[in-house]
């Protein structure tokens, strides 16, 4: 069983939600076992604080199969500048993710001095990670010399080989900062940035970037059929 995912929606009853798990389910293939993401539904109440009770989340049956759930309108994004994979900051972010997830190279060393809390992942988790799609909040960072202090926030969409040989998409929200002509890992944020969230990052002269709706990248399934293996978590009314 590999990373599980979750996605909620309500009914009549504000207190019931049906919450839909995705897991990746180990099972036979013409060539062996393979990992396929499966989904599962189970109806769960909200039971309010009583007395000397706290409010709590019930499951109402046991999980049942379902199918994929649809993925709905997210909120309005800030990254909507591809840049190239092989530029400046695709470079340092390639780097970054091999580094942070492989135990391929030095973290430390593609770090900024003011960045704090970023560690990579022991043991490593996968044995490969490849960066196929990178969105920035501005694109105008490929046409010049950065400025040292100058900030971009990037989306990393990356395709990652796990220890089981599978492989499956992830992505990561960054903050880079450029210092003496290279950009650095600033900080891994925990969610991507939101239009408005008021986190799109401003250039050492002050000026701020734009943002536009966008739609969400997606990376092919492998020929094995394991589908994106990141972890989500929504919830709506």
């Amino acid at each position: 069983m590999g990373e599980p995912s979750a996605s909620a929606t309500t009914s009549e009853d504000e207190r019931i939600w049906q919450v839909t798990i995705g897991v990746d389910v180990q099972e036979p293939g013409p060539q062996g076992n393979v990992f396929v993401r499966r989904y599962f539904a189970v109806p769960v109440v909200y039971v309010p604080a009583q007395l000397e009770h706290s409010s709590a989340l019930r499951a109402l049956s046991l999980p049942g199969p379902v199918s994929a759930p649809v993925a709905g309108e997210g909120p309005e994004s800030i990254y909507q500048d591809g840049l190239p994979l092989t530029g400046a900051v695709g470079s340092s972010v390639q780097a970054f993710l091999s580094a942070y997830l492989t135990d391929q190279g030095d973290v430390t060393r593609l770090l900024s001095p003011k960045a704090v809390g970023i560690f990579a992942v022991r043991p490593a988790a996968y044995t490969a990670a490849q960066l196929r799609i990178l969105k920035a909040d501005r694109r105008d960072v490929e046409n010049k010399q950065p400025t040292d202090g100058e900030h971009v926030q990037v989306l990393a969409t990356a395709l990652l080989t796990g220890l089981d040989t599978q492989t499956r998409s992830a992505q990561f929200a960054l903050t880079l900062t450029a210092r003496d002509g290279r950009w650095e890992i600033n900080q891994v944020q925990a969610t991507a940035a939101g239009a408005d969230s008021r986190t799109a990052s401003a250039t050492a002269e002050g000026g701020q970037s734009t943002s536009r709706s966008a739609s969400a990248d997606t990376i092919p399934q492998t020929a094995a059929g394991s589908p994106s293996g990141t972890p989500t978590q929504t919830g709506g009314r």
